[in-house]
């Protein structure tokens, strides 16, 4: 049976996107987005290079709904790394301690 649009771990795209532009100050922030190689989630671009610089850091996040043992998540989201200079892991789970964005 298909899953019904807004579930999975898409669902948490637009959460993730607005948190890198508060956060992390990403003046550009996208989903799903990659090459044959692998795809980014959610990734984000923020200045880091003050007046008269184009120096840029790209973030990047892998999100899980919770469904997949913790330690391949992380290792999926530590793969990533070639990518992005920072990488983050967001994963949703129930019935345990949830994470938080905060």
């Amino acid at each position: 049976m298909p899953r019904k649009r807004n579930q999975g771990e898409t669902r948490h795209y637009p959460l993730i996107e607005k948190f890198l532009r508060k956060r992390f100050n990403c003046f550009v922030t996208a989903q799903n987005r990659g090459t044959n190689f692998g795809r980014i989630d959610v990734i984000g671009l923020r200045d880091i290079g003050g007046d008269l610089s184009g120096a840029i850091e790209i973030i990047r996040v892998e999100v899980k709904d919770g469904n997949q043992p913790f330690n391949t998540a992380t290792g999926q989201a530590y793969s990533y790394s070639i990518f992005a200079e920072r990488c983050y892991l967001a994963d949703s789970r129930s019935g345990v301690n949830p994470f938080s964005l905060a």
